[in-house]
């Protein structure tokens, strides 16, 4: 799947036939996911009621401080979607 619409129409089922299910939504940098999976939330809530959460599996979001260098989403990107997986450690913590 390639087309925003179809990956919308079938996260739409999905969440209809998986309530508790979880979503992933994989890309290139840059390709657009962040902005996306907001969107995507606010449509999800919009169309079956269910509120929807981000999990970040990235692996520079963890970092506190580095926002700029791993294009983290801002409190206003966010519209209010809770996001999880951001700033967990300092640049000096390991994590793994």
């Amino acid at each position: 799947m390639n087309n925003k619409d179809d990956i919308t129409k079938y996260a739409i089922n999905f969440i209809n036939q998986n309530p508790k299910g979880i979503l992933e939504i994989i890309g290139p940098t840059a390709s657009g996911k962040t902005n996306f999976t907001v969107n995507l939330a606010k449509y999800i809530e919009k169309e079956t009621g269910q509120k929807s959460e981000v999990i970040v599996v990235d692996s520079r979001q963890i970092y506190r401080e580095c926002d700029i260098s791993s294009a983290k989403i801002s409190k206003a990107e966010k519209q209010g979607i809770p996001h999880w997986g951001i700033d967990l450690k300092n640049p000096d913590e390991h994590f793994s």
